[in-house]
């Protein structure tokens, strides 16, 4: 009796190893088969990102580079996660190729994030208990990217998205002055809810943002110590946090290079602008311009909520409400706005389209000549659009920062810095080859997938056989039933005997 018991946990042993086989073989197979990329993820042979499944997988690497290969429709992604957080924020690349007018060649379109942490934890304006709070690791963030630092973002269009935050902005603070708990770690746009050490350049977004969060933007929530050119927003900002929310950008601690704002902004908070929010005094906005409408904020502007240091700027953008037309002529550092009736900006001198166009006349960047106010030349803009990549003037470029005019490039250009950047690409090839996941596999061909799916099948169906060969034996072995016990035996042969009596 006891042979048999053995043979019969041997037997339930061998069904469990081969079912646990069969699990560890498949599933890499189809997990790799599902996120792979094209390219190996260095600077020099980035990642080729071509679909919705493979944006959101940058999440799974946050390191790596990132070349947008093809239009990508996210509407198959009803809550996009966003890429990094404060805690793991995004530090690769993320750019896409243009044509010769400097187009780019692809767009993301149809993104929608819905971070629920605020309703799901029950955030109050009232209470300071937020019980999902963890330092830097809340993923209070929403948008395309929750956080960056180091990133480099070029080239990237986005179109119609929809982005929503339910955490709670406030205003509370610690005993120390330090917020409570993580007011300035939580931010919405389009693009970056918080982009710390980043470049962001050329890149445009159009869409909703809706948020009750603090730090609040149509392009950026929080940007400090970035490097921001040539990028432009048309976006509608609705915001009830506490502070912080601007059309471009809520809440700046950076300079500001060849931007623009055209949409809404409304909000129930403080520090609030048409284009920027708030912007830390040592920092300054230069050759960016705003159009559109705010409302409904305890402070608000026309172009930035505070005295900041602003040059070559104009603002069309009116104040919701606001009957008065700003009446002072006198323009400091360049700066103008029109003198409609609801504009209001501290700085800024009233002045018609006219006077506008002849300001700007002759500085570099603008464009004053068959428009009706300035323009900034090879700023991302809805008109710039997508390539069309049947176009004779379409090319692989791969270049990070493309047809930013020449004399906006900077020592970035210059002999050192692409020693720099050669050494830091062989420490990046040899890094990245070594981190090489299952799930960053190199993209293989149509065949090749098809066979390693074919391989799958065979395979498990050679292991379920197995299983089935394997019960059966068992139960042969239950029918046949074998005599171990000698006592056993004897008390049947007495029966046996007794019968024939």
């Amino acid at each position: 009796m006891k042979k048999y018991m053995l043979i019969q946990k041997k037997c339930l042993f061998l069904i469990v190893a081969v079912c646990m086989l069969a699990l560890m073989t498949v599933l890499p197979v189809t997990s790799s088969a599902a996120t792979s990329f094209s390219g190996n993820g260095t600077k020099n042979n980035p990642y080729i990102v071509t679909s919705a499944s493979q944006l959101q997988a940058m999440e799974k690497n946050l390191s790596a580079h990132y070349k947008l290969g093809a239009n990508i429709d996210l509407s198959s992604i009803a809550k996009f996660t966003p890429i990094g957080c404060l805690g793991k924020p995004f530090k690769g690349t993320f750019t896409c190729d243009v044509d010769g007018q400097g187009k780019p060649l692809y767009k993301i379109s149809n993104l929608t994030v819905y971070n629920d942490a605020g309703e799901k934890n029950n955030h109050k304006i009232e209470s300071n208990n937020y019980p999902d709070y963890k330092e830097k690791l809340s993923r209070w963030e929403a948008g395309l990217f929750g956080s960056t630092n180091g990133a480099k973002i070029s080239n990237i269009i986005i179109v119609n998205a929809n982005i929503t935050n339910t955490v709670v902005g406030q205003n509370k603070q610690n005993a120390d002055g330090s917020w409570n708990p993580g007011q300035d770690e939580q931010g919405a746009a389009i693009l970056v809810g918080k982009a710390y050490d980043s470049t962001i350049t050329k890149c445009y977004v159009q869409g909703t943002v809706t948020s009750s969060s603090n730090g609040v933007g149509g392009l950026l929530g929080t940007a400090a110590n970035c490097k921001i050119t040539y990028c432009s927003a048309d976006a509608n900002v609705y915001a009830t946090g506490y502070w912080c929310v601007g059309g471009l950008i809520g809440s700046a601690y950076t300079n500001i290079d060849y931007c623009s704002f055209n949409g809404r902004v409304e909000t129930v908070g403080s520090s609030v602008g048409a284009f920027v929010g708030a912007l830390s005094k040592e920092y300054a906005i230069n050759d960016c311009f705003c159009t559109g409408t705010v409302k409904g904020a305890s402070s608000f502007a026309s172009f930035v909520s505070v005295e900041s240091q602003a040059f070559n700027c104009y603002t069309t953008s009116i104040v919701d409400g606001r009957t008065k037309a700003q009446t002072n002529t006198v323009a400091t550092n360049n700066c103008y706005i029109t003198n409609a009736v609801g504009g209001l900006q501290t700085g800024f001198g009233a002045a018609s389209n006219a006077d506008i166009l002849k300001a700007f006349s002759g500085k570099k960047g603008w464009i004053t000549t068959g428009v009706e106010l300035p323009q900034i030349e090879g700023i991302a803009t809805a008109e710039t659009g997508v390539a069309d990549t049947n176009s004779s003037s379409a090319k692989d470029t791969n270049s990070e920062i493309a047809s930013v005019p020449e004399d906006t490039q900077t020592a970035e250009n210059s002999a050192d810095t692409v020693a720099e950047n050669t050494a830091e690409n062989e420490e990046e090839d040899t890094t990245n080859s070594e981190k090489q996941t299952v799930v960053f596999k190199t993209e293989k061909s149509a065949a090749d997938k098809a066979l390693i799916i074919t391989l799958s099948v065979l395979i498990v169906a050679v292991l379920i056989a197995t299983v089935v060969m394997v019960v059966l034996v068992l139960v042969k072995l239950n029918q046949l039933k074998p005599v171990a016990d000698t006592s056993e035996a004897e008390d049947i042969v007495y029966e046996s005997q007794k019968e024939i009596e």
